[in-house]
């Protein structure tokens, strides 16, 4: 089934692909590349509004080019999101302990947030809640030293599943949650999300490598 797919898949797209002008070629492949190395197309950041709708434009096409290469094009309208997931449990990103915990006490802040607004949309919290938060769980026994909670929060904004605007470690610096990290994190009820952090106090240590939430 999945060799007549891509079989399928691969008839559609070169039919497609090659009645575009060389410009959308050009668009196609750019796109393409991004989604690669980005993950996700959020529609609410500048920097990605206009590629969000080029997406829209030659979906299918970018749908059955990714599909050759067992990946699946998911469509979030209600946020407008873009992003690909492997279909063949590859080339998945491994976090650290410390970022995956971060993750996973963004995505209880983002839970929180909605909650306070009855709505899902970019939520923001504070770098002073985020590591409260954290220290709550205790699961990291030495203090988390402020270059690593940086650094960490960098590799979530590369993602864009964060978006902040510091380089300094004021309580009160504002962190922007995306709803991208609904599809990162699904875990929707909050004693389950409680229930994840509390697994990770039995795991010793703190550099240990995990995978990225499905």
């Amino acid at each position: 089934m999945a060799k007549l797919q891509r079989n399928l898949a691969c008839e559609e797209y070169a039919k497609a692909y090659c009645e575009l002008t060389d410009t959308r070629k050009n668009t196609f492949s750019r796109l393409c590349n991004k989604l690669l190395r980005d993950n996700f197309i959020y529609a609410a950041k500048q920097d990605d509004k206009n590629d969000y709708y080029e997406i829209l434009s030659m979906k299918t096409t970018i749908e059955n080019y990714f599909s050759m290469i067992d990946y699946d094009l998911v469509h979030v309208d209600t946020y407008k999101i873009f992003y690909i997931q492997t279909s063949a449990d590859r080339n998945r990103i491994n976090l650290k302990k410390l970022e995956t915990i971060i993750v996973l006490v963004l995505r209880l802040l983002y839970h929180k947030g909605c909650s306070d607004i009855n709505s899902s949309i970019d939520i923001s919290t504070t770098l002073g809640k985020m590591i409260t938060e954290i220290n709550q769980t205790g699961i990291f026994k030495a203090q988390v030293s402020m270059t690593d909670y940086m650094n960490a929060l960098k590799l979530l904004k590369r993602y864009k599943l964060v978006d902040f605007n510091f380089n300094d470690f004021k309580d009160d610096n504002v962190i922007v949650i995306y709803p991208t990290i609904l599809y990162v994190v699904k875990i929707d009820n909050i004693d389950m999300l409680n229930e994840k952090l509390k697994s990770y106090n039995a795991i010793k240590g703190d550099d240990e490598d995990e995978a990225q939430e499905d």
